[in-house]
């Protein structure tokens, strides 16, 4: 294993009696980097909770992954619709009662059960053509969260045939919420998970007031930043993946309703208390973007967001009341 120390920091009173390293390590998983950055003691420590941490990111991919017939997500889907209950792991439990949640809360705007859609919707994107009336039609008949029911002690049942679940937009904020839990199992206070863009902190680095993270897109030439500790961050929008068709331009996220990906141009940025929320509301805000799009925030504790649309190539910037005060630096 190898990682990148930075050198020791502060003395050892600041930090009861011991002297800190910062380490970071970047791992391939879920067809992104997570790059860990945690303070520690000493490399030794250090290197056994990345090591857990690899393992419990690689294993939750081996569940949630839509990419991997061999994932337990595409074998519960395969097996449906379901008479009986069907055990599963502890995480697919978790995750999908916090999709069931944010669902709620988003009034259907964040939805799992939108995998046979967004699969159409990547196929769209390739060819630069509109899904087929039908098949659209037929994709978004298996969408819906009435269609899992939940039992107890990890049990569950699809009721749809076809179903398809996609964890796309939450399974990255999730991992790096379980990768901070390990990290504290070993007393590592002060860290940083960074699944490309998907950002969960914990305390703030030795010394500091918290985490700079950058928010993107907010003004040309400029670097914006907000500070955090004990939160996450997270960024959805179309600057990286979409396609235009008839001078519109479509986003890679796909509405649960339309199954049509969402217009754009534009970036929105989500802070919450945890990185499954911030990955999910981040998605979700995107999908109510031009009609209420802060709506759907109102109820949340701790969650704040940012919304960058770009008319004729300038950012307009809207901010949820208490969105943190952002730092520029040219």
């Amino acid at each position: 294993m190898s990682l990148v120390v930075s050198g020791v920091l502060f003395s050892a009173n600041t930090l009861s009696g011991q002297d800190l390293q910062r380490f970071e390590y970047v791992h391939p998983a879920m067809g992104v980097k997570f790059k860990i950055v945690l303070y520690a003691p000493g490399k030794k420590l250090a290197e056994k909770a990345i090591k857990k941490s690899v393992a419990q990111i690689e294993r939750l991919d081996l569940l949630l992954s839509d990419y991997k017939s061999s994932s337990e997500i595409r074998k519960l889907c395969a097996s449906a619709p379901h008479t009986q209950w069907q055990q599963v792991s502890a995480d697919l439990f978790r995750i999908l009662k916090i999709s069931r949640k944010v669902n709620k809360d988003t009034q259907g705007a964040f939805d799992v059960t939108i995998g046979n859609v967004s699969r159409l919707w990547r196929q769209a994107r390739k060819k630069k053509k509109m899904p087929q009336q039908q098949k659209l039609a037929s994709a978004l008949d298996t969408v819906g969260m009435e269609n899992i029911q939940f039992g107890e002690n990890s049990k569950i049942k699809l009721l749809k045939k076809g179903i398809r679940i996609d964890f796309g937009a939450i399974a990255k904020g999730y991992a790096a919420d379980r990768v901070i839990e390990i990290l504290k199992e070993f007393g590592i206070q002060s860290a940083l998970i960074d699944a490309s863009g998907d950002i969960v902190v914990s305390d703030a680095p030795p010394g500091r007031a918290g985490w700079n993270i950058e928010v993107f897109g907010i003004e040309k030439g400029k670097r914006h930043f907000v500070q955090l500790k004990n939160q996450a961050i997270a960024t959805s929008g179309d600057l990286y993946q979409y396609f235009e068709l008839n001078g519109k331009r479509y986003s890679h996220i796909v509405n649960p309703r339309t199954g049509i990906g969402v217009a754009g141009p534009m970036s929105v940025t989500v802070i919450a208390r945890n990185g499954s929320t911030a990955d999910a509301m981040a998605s979700a805000v995107s999908v109510r973007f031009g009609t209420d799009e802060f709506k759907v925030l109102e109820k949340q504790t701790g969650v704040h967001s940012c919304v960058v649309q770009f008319k004729s190539g300038r950012p307009e910037v809207k901010k949820t009341k208490d969105f943190p005060k952002l730092k520029v630096s040219e």
